[in-house]
């Protein structure tokens, strides 16, 4: 089956485009083979940490896990298949110190990993379904269409097509916070750029009607869902901008026939403010597999306070 199928490239994640800039080119992937066709594809980077080989999430790459094409049978003989394959495909894996993977959404349990030793968690992302865009606008929170009508009168939205004017606005809010940047720029900046190019992203950027830009945000999307992956704005932007941006995006998103997906809950104050597009509660799947050093590692970072309880 061709790579490019959508059983083996669930998510834009799986791209190997994405990737190739998102690990530096350093990705692997292991595949299960039925009568010399691939109905089973994971990937993976290996990197080094405190002289350990692991395996994590790349940057900026926020679900993977297996793609696997489990054919076309009853829901048992599916079920089954998948199985087995998610099974060849764990065999094939390197012996390392920690691997840990969010699942994309269509893996709906852990079975196959928590059979092979595998640990496993959950965490929740909000989703709005496509509907029509009334049905949509009427899903919101009274708060949050306020602040939709009041972002009009101020600002307008536009989309902005220059991946480096946007890394210079991240950048230029960074520095006015004093705050240091969580990704590495100059890989979101080829992401972003490569997504323009290839018609699966978009920058939204809220302008004042002085000129200034004050917030923007970045969505890419495949043939299921829009993410919502990056945003930055002024400190005196307010509530309204980003609420402004995220309308527009889940307009188009809805629109193109596309589940919205925020991406992750990062604290109690995203929970509130997602929640006020309407948006519905989702799990996610995280697998892990650890030594006992990766354990005492990841032990040690969560007493010292390193380890956040975010999605992202």
């Amino acid at each position: 089956m061709p790579r490019d199928s959508p059983q083996l490239t669930p998510t834009l994640f799986h791209q190997d485009w994405w990737l190739d800039i998102a690990t530096h080119g350093r990705y692997q992937h292991v595949e299960a083979k039925r009568d010399g066709r691939v109905v089973g594809r994971l990937p993976f980077v290996v990197t080094r940490r405190y002289g350990h080989s692991v395996s994590v999430m790349p940057p900026l790459t926020h679900f993977l896990g297996p793609a696997i094409d489990e054919g076309t049978g009853g829901a048992n003989a599916r079920f089954l298949q998948r199985m087995t394959i998610t099974h060849e495909l764990l065999a094939q894996l390197p012996r390392i110190a920690l691997f840990k993977q969010k699942l994309h959404r269509g893996l709906t349990d852990t079975l196959p990993f928590q059979m092979a030793g595998y640990q496993a968690a959950v965490q929740f992302t909000h989703e709005i379904a496509p509907q029509p865009e009334a049905k949509v606008w009427q899903g919101l929170r009274d708060k949050t269409r306020n602040m939709v009508r009041k972002a009009r009168r101020t600002m307008v939205c536009e989309t902005l097509n220059d991946p480096e004017l946007f890394t210079r606005l991240y950048m230029a809010n960074l520095e006015a916070k004093n705050a240091p940047s969580a990704i590495d720029l100059q890989t979101s900046q080829r992401l972003i750029a490569e997504s323009l190019a290839r018609k699966c992203g978009q920058i939204y950027i809220a302008r004042q009607h002085d000129g200034a830009i004050i917030a923007a945000i970045f969505c890419a999307w495949d043939q299921t869902a829009a993410y919502y992956l990056l945003s930055t704005r002024t400190s005196n932007s307010g509530n309204c901008a980003n609420t402004f941006l995220l309308w527009e995006a889940i307009r188009d998103a809805t629109a193109q026939g596309l589940i919205f997906d925020f991406d992750g809950v990062g604290s109690s104050g995203a929970v509130l403010f997602f929640a006020g597009f309407g948006a519905v509660i989702q799990p996610r799947y995280i697998v892990s597999r650890s030594g006992k050093f990766a354990q005492i590692l990841q032990d040690m970072r969560w007493m010292l306070g390193y380890e956040k309880s975010t999605f992202y």
